[in-house]
């Protein structure tokens, strides 16, 4: 008998053990999302979690919603006071931050051989990389290019099927796409050319040739002919199109206000969504090009904090993440494209005529936004022009004196 309670014994006190190792190795995570709405939190509660947590019961996820208004002051604040998330989500041009300044961690040592790795868009990867390194994953990409109504282009006497991509043709057919009452008030503009944009700007830029800021945001590049060129050639194109003056009729793209807009497929998603009888009407188009065809895309990603206990652990979840069914799933609430190329099915796409068009038309132009410490200086010299009190080339000599370096 006495042997068996001590056998007993020996059982529960390393069951004992065994649980209270257990649950000394068990960590939290601390995860912030910023690109989110009903759906995604839904997604995220229901089934990310109760998946990732399964598969890993070490670890338990804590996430957190953060808006992009408060992120960064709460991300800076979070880390004065030594309470960092483990992981959170930064912007298309974060990069700068999470390397530069010290934000992020460098991960190079678990994505170096990474297989997955290769399966994401080049310019969406270009989002977490710095001086060579990476800091994170993408989560979310939007390339900005044109976007149009087929309806009212085929009314012009276009092809609905396409649209024009060369500057001088798009030029050309806003104007001949343009609209105006019998008394001349405007009834549509044929593209909604906005004021003193400077991504705007930096695309044009880009597709004469140019370049803005070298990789590491630290030397200005876009003061030069094809900088200059770009500036004056939009500033045209928007007095122009201003010309048919007056506040164009309410309800914007999907009431018929303008034909054509820079933007990304998102904007016809959630037009469709609010007017359900403008689907297929609307489509996403082919990038514009003077010299590149090119469409800078808006990456937002999941960065690893430089301040997190457990690296590893992040690392898992970034992974997990970072797979293709479920970036596939995750932009499937919000809208926008996965950055993973193997998450283009053919299934997925055909719910998605707009992801299908992005996918199709804009992709293969794609490049990554640049990053710096500020676009105030640019801003101010876009702004400048604008209201005609100075030339792009001095505007821009003004913005590269006033260039701020992370």
């Amino acid at each position: 008998m006495r042997r068996f309670f001590t056998w007993v014994f020996v059982v529960v006190s390393l069951t004992l053990v065994v649980s209270a190792v257990g649950l000394a190795e068990q960590v939290e995570l601390e995860v912030w999302f910023s690109d989110f709405n009903k759906n995604t939190q839904e997604w995220i509660a229901q089934d990310l979690v109760p998946a990732f947590e399964r598969e890993h019961p070490n670890i338990k996820l804590n996430v957190v919603y953060v808006t992009w208004g408060e992120f960064n002051q709460k991300l800076k604040t979070q880390i004065a006071a030594g309470m960092s998330p483990d992981i959170f989500q930064g912007g298309s041009t974060f990069r700068g931050q999470a390397g530069a300044q010290g934000f992020g961690m460098n991960i190079d040592k678990y994505t170096k051989d990474w297989p997955d790795k290769q399966a994401f868009f080049p310019g969406a990867w270009d989002a977490v990389v710095w001086e060579g390194s990476d800091y994170g994953i993408p989560s979310l990409t939007a390339p900005r290019t044109i976007i149009y109504r087929s309806d009212l282009m085929a009314e012009g006497g276009f092809d609905p099927s396409t649209n024009p991509t060369d500057w001088d043709e798009v030029f050309a057919a806003a104007m001949k796409l343009s609209r105006v009452t019998g008394d001349g008030k405007p009834l549509r503009w044929g593209f909604n050319v906005l004021k003193a944009n400077v991504d705007f700007w930096m695309s044009l830029t880009l597709q004469n040739g140019g370049q803005i800021v070298s990789h590491d945001g630290s030397q200005p590049l876009f003061a030069t002919p094809e900088g200059e060129e770009a500036a004056l050639w939009y500033y045209e194109f928007y007095q122009a199109q201003a010309a048919y003056g007056g506040a164009l009729p309410a309800g914007g793209f999907a009431n018929g206000a303008y034909v054509m807009e820079w933007a990304n497929g998102k904007k016809v998603a959630d037009t469709i969504i609010v007017n359900p009888q403008l689907e297929g009407d609307i489509r996403v188009g082919y990038p514009m090009k003077r010299k590149l065809q090119v469409a800078p895309t808006y990456t937002d990603s999941l960065f690893m904090a430089a301040e997190t206990k457990h690296p590893d652990e992040a690392w898992e979840f970034l992974k997990f993440f970072g797979s293709a069914e479920n970036l596939m799933k995750y932009n499937e609430t919000l809208g926008y494209l996965p950055p993973r190329q193997d998450a283009m099915r053919s299934s997925f796409l055909a719910q998605y005529p707009h992801l299908k068009d992005t996918f199709e038309r804009v992709m293969p132009y794609a490049v990554g936004r640049p990053t710096a410490a500020s676009w105030a200086p640019v801003t101010a010299a876009i702004n400048a022009i604008f209201t005609g009190s100075v030339t792009p080339q001095n505007a821009f000599l003004n913005a590269v004196a006033a260039w701020q370096t992370f």
